[in-house]
């Protein structure tokens, strides 16, 4: 009796675990929200050395705040570096169906 009841239980989960059709991956993972990233980060990176940038450890800021209703963001990075600091600014543009970085 025991054991018809495990049975049972494993058919009822397996049943419930069948997808009616192919699947592209894309349900399983909710969709993209860059609002995410919005606020102050503490980030850390460690470059080779190239022509352009020396190598080494910088760490610093990455800060990301809305713009023009909430769609666009600004991005300003300052690092402290080997040989002082550098300073960046960004815009990134979030559409909803998928999002578009630059």
């Amino acid at each position: 009796m025991l054991l018809a009841a495990g049975v049972t239980s494993v058919v009822v989960a397996s049943a419930a675990a069948q997808q009616s059709g192919p699947t592209a991956g894309d349900e399983m993972l909710p969709p993209f929200d860059m609002r995410y990233f919005v606020g102050a980060w503490e980030i850390e990176w460690t470059p080779l050395e190239t022509p352009l940038l020396p190598g080494g450890r910088y760490t610093g800021t990455e800060t990301v705040r809305h713009i023009e209703n909430g769609r666009y963001f600004d991005v300003t990075v300052t690092l402290a570096g080997p040989e002082g600091t550098l300073n960046g600014k960004g815009i990134c543009c979030s559409r909803a169906a998928r999002s578009v970085h630059s």
